[in-house]
């Protein structure tokens, strides 16, 4: 079918902007956001992200363009499209909108992560691999026991993702804490009744005391026996 006149035109101007990116006639980052602005025109029209895709080459190779492309500029241009001069460089809102953060990932951080994509990077052969190890003798020994252990857990089908881990650590952690409170707080209500115990007994060995130790003791025998009311109030509302 045929295309509609506005259509193809905007399909002619996407790539008419793709030729002078790559041969740098004009600027690329006016360019590219002038591109996202005539993607989010077409779908608004009707067209589909595999239909722009189709009609849409890559400058450096001619082929047509993946519609996974086409979905990130649109979504870059509807998060960013408005900002006007506030907007951040192009690379910067594709790559934000590509890693679904709420925040915008700042150059110098887009950097790093590249750079720990980079690192993180399987050996394909067995040279490289090689060359890995041989590297591994500059590294920190935590570092070096991390891969290990790592390499060993994989060998055995037993690795864990670092995510999953530590759910499983704070899981592992909650557990612990309802076996082991319980048990504490038994521990410590014991351990009162034994100190009163002791002095109790500490009481019936002495031969007599004077007034002023008996209304002490009148007085925090009050006190206790506040404290143990409260406590059993506090157990019927739990």
């Amino acid at each position: 079918m045929a295309q509609p006149q506005t259509t193809q035109r905007q399909y002619n101007k996407l790539n008419t902007l793709e030729s002078a990116i790559v041969n740098a006639e004009d600027s690329a980052e006016d360019a590219r956001w002038q591109q996202a602005s005539i993607v989010v025109a077409l779908l608004e029209g009707g067209a589909t992200q595999r239909q722009i895709a189709a009609e849409w080459y890559r400058g450096r190779d001619g082929k047509p363009y993946a519609q996974t492309h086409v979905n990130f500029v649109a979504r870059v241009w509807r998060r960013f499209g408005d900002y006007g001069s506030n907007r951040p460089d192009w690379t910067t809102a594709y790559y934000t909108v590509q890693q679904r953060s709420e925040e915008i990932i700042e150059p110098e951080r887009r950097k790093q992560e590249w750079s720990d994509a980079h690192e993180a990077r399987v050996p394909k052969s067995e040279r490289t691999a090689e060359r890995f190890v041989e590297n591994l003798r500059n590294a920190p020994p935590k570092v070096i026991e991390t891969i290990a252990q790592g390499a060993r857990e994989v060998a055995e089908d037993r690795y864990v993702e670092p995510v999953e881990r530590e759910r499983r650590r704070k899981e592992a952690e909650t557990f612990a804490r309802g076996v082991t409170e319980p048990i504490v707080d038994a521990f410590s209500r014991s351990n009162v009744l034994l100190h009163l115990e002791q002095a109790l007994e500490d009481l019936q060995e002495l031969g007599s005391i004077d007034s002023a130790t008996h209304d002490r003791g009148l007085m925090l025998l009050d006190q206790l026996r506040t404290e143990f009311e409260v406590k059993r109030a506090m157990e019927g509302v739990r």
